[in-house]
């Protein structure tokens, strides 16, 4: 009955229980069927059934159904799969791969029924830095670090504007997530003061000399 979950600074997951705002008292230690703790998870996402697909910093991406022994989540290397980044919604996975493509990397989506026979990614067009699903199973990208699209079901819309700056590394939006009225709040690497007040007059956000997350 444990529905959210979280990746920890120490990688390891942490679980919400259901219905409650405290977290568990002991996170889960992701181990293989050897008993051998698994580390250095990047990102995590749950799907059908609390199965959750996780990446680590190697680009392996790894499979569990979710259910905890003790302090123990059994998980299993997806073969033949490669992820920097994944999301679940609507029985839908979507992953970044590690490989390489205009925008950043490649992007695959399956449907999963939160059975890890159920995956079968097959690409689709585009490439993104970051990603995330939204309630109804659309991924909402970001792409060369701050092109914001989102999929309609058949092709990729603009969200936000490309913002230009000669000779400034791409690298400003890291991370995104949508909520449920179809909102993206993102997340702001490095940037110069200037460049930080372009992205807040563009964006119609404040000041981020925080780097907090913000709404679009």
């Amino acid at each position: 009955d444990e529905k959210i979950w979280v990746l920890g600074g120490d990688y390891r997951f942490w679980a919400l229980e259901k219905g409650s705002r405290k977290f568990l008292k002991t996170p889960a230690y992701p181990t293989l069927t050897s008993k051998t703790e698994v580390k250095d998870f990047r990102k995590i996402a749950v799907g059908p059934k609390d199965a959750l697909l996780a990446t680590d910093k190697n680009g392996k991406l790894y499979y569990s159904n979710g259910k905890r022994t003790g302090n123990r989540l059994v998980v299993q290397q997806v073969r033949g799969v490669t992820a920097v980044d994944v999301g679940i919604a609507r029985s839908v996975a979507w992953i970044l791969s590690t490989q390489k493509t205009g925008g950043g990397y490649k992007i695959y989506r399956s449907a999963f029924d939160g059975t890890l026979k159920s995956l079968k990614f097959k690409p689709v067009s585009g490439g993104a830095t970051t990603l995330d699903v939204d309630a109804k199973g659309n991924a909402w990208i970001v792409v060369d670090g701050w092109q914001i699209k989102k999929y309609s079901g058949s092709k990729w819309q603009n969200v936000a504007p490309i913002l230009s700056a000669a000779g400034v590394k791409k690298t400003w939006i890291n991370e995104i997530t949508v909520d449920k009225y179809d909102r993206p709040w993102v997340s702001l690497g490095f940037a110069s003061d200037a460049e930080r007040m372009k992205i807040a007059k563009i964006f119609g956000g404040g000041d981020l000399r925080s780097y907090n997350l913000f709404a679009l």
